[in-house]
């Protein structure tokens, strides 16, 4: 079965690996998984960066020479049509993401040139504070700034993130927010015990609100017994946070972002799922779990129908 993901940091890897790095999301993987949609971020990892205009323009080229190199394979996604031209065409979707917002608050037209430039999701914080607010490490309000941020994020059509965002500021994100968003890659807390996880009742309103939620493959988010060195990252685990939102969220609001690329290499040897060629054997074995028409809208429905709504 083709699978859509919410989150990948191939680009991440690929600028400071190279040749060199052992990559779960790139485009061989995605092909031999038969991937119809991937959504590549930009991440920003603010303590390595000494200009984050610069590193944010480099990244976006490495976006777009990766697109240019492999345009009979893999297309850029702006809007929802797209979509339907690249699966019309036989080619996997690829859309823009950002993993930190700080960039958004660098100039008074940067919303509008991210959106110009095809970026399409932002997510608020990746780790720690930014000029929006604070990670879940520190469980702290929205900012000022922040929220006009957020406004003007939505007024131009980027869809919100709140993977990562401290529990307070995704409150403020419900009563700020006026269309749906997402969770790109987050699991349930009450079966993983990590503040990066959702409570079950942040589950419920994000489903309530129209968004999706996409299942993280990290060992340490996603392992039922421990999160410390010794965790792991197995297809129970997997099935088990996948049958918890559909318990709070139903059954519409649950999808992939499963992280690759962007977990230790370390990470990789304690994961049945290595990389996304692996993700026919996942469907396989989740159909020991959950019906057919519940794994077609796990795999990929449930992402193209957000996207068809919001983008």
């Amino acid at each position: 079965m083709k699978y859509a993901d919410l989150h990948s940091d191939y680009l991440y890897k690929l600028k400071n690996k190279g040749s060199d790095g052992i990559y779960q999301s790139g485009l061989d993987q995605l092909l031999s998984g038969d991937c119809l949609f991937q959504t590549f971020a930009i991440l920003f990892n603010r303590l390595k960066i000494t200009n984050i205009s610069i590193y944010y323009n480099e990244m976006l080229g490495l976006f777009n020479h990766f697109l240019a190199k492999n345009k009979s394979k893999i297309g850029h996604v702006r809007s929802y049509n797209d979509i339907l031209q690249n699966q019309k065409d036989g080619k996997i979707s690829a859309l823009l993401s950002l993993e930190d917002s700080q960039i958004l608050c660098e100039s008074n037209d940067a919303v509008q040139k991210a959106y110009n430039d095809g970026v399409r999701i932002a997510g608020i914080l990746w780790d720690g504070e930014n000029d929006i607010g604070f990670s879940y490490k520190e469980d702290k309000h929205l900012k000022a700034v922040g929220i006009e941020i957020i406004k003007a994020m939505e007024d131009v059509g980027i869809i919100l993130d709140v993977s990562h965002l401290s529990d307070l500021g995704l409150d403020d994100i419900l009563k700020i927010a006026k269309k749906p968003f997402l969770a790109s890659h987050s699991n349930a807390r009450s079966l993983t015990n990590h503040h990066r996880n959702l409570t079950d009742e942040q589950i419920k309103v994000i489903s309530n609100r129209g968004g999706v939620i996409g299942i993280n493959f990290y060992n340490r988010y996603i392992d039922l017994r421990r999160i410390d060195d010794f965790s792991e990252s197995k297809i129970e685990y997997i099935a088990a946070h996948i049958k918890h939102i559909i318990k709070c969220g139903g059954e519409n609001c649950v999808a992939f972002g499963q992280d690759f690329d962007g977990v230790p290499e370390k990470s990789i040897a304690k994961a049945e799922i290595k990389d996304a060629s692996y993700m026919p054997h996942l469907f396989k074995r989740l159909s020991d779990y959950f019906e057919y028409s519940v794994l077609e809208k796990i795999f990929y429905k449930n992402i193209l129908n957000f996207m068809m709504e919001n983008l």
